[in-house]
């Protein structure tokens, strides 16, 4: 669901709006002034790109330490098989 960020021509105040469809009324929550104009998409979905990679560097860092301590556990079989 996008956010849109709008300019209200009457007021002049900066807002966000939540628009479901294109020929959604969208009014300006200071003044209620149906004369908005739409600026930028808004990116919403930032904190989802970055939990994807924290996500991720979370599972290569597990990744890595289970390598390790597989590389711990191989060395003391062997250490156990020489005595």
């Amino acid at each position: 669901m996008p956010l849109f960020d709008f300019n209200c021509c009457k007021c002049g105040s900066e807002f966000e709006s939540l628009v479901l469809k294109d020929d959604e009324p969208v009014l300006c929550p200071e003044c209620g002034s149906g004369s908005v104009k739409k600026i930028t998409v808004s990116l919403f979905s930032c904190t989802g790109v970055n939990l994807t990679k924290q996500a991720t560097m979370d599972s290569e860092d597990r990744l890595k330490k289970g390598s390790d301590w597989t590389k711990k556990q191989e060395i003391r079989k062997s250490r156990i098989k020489i005595l």
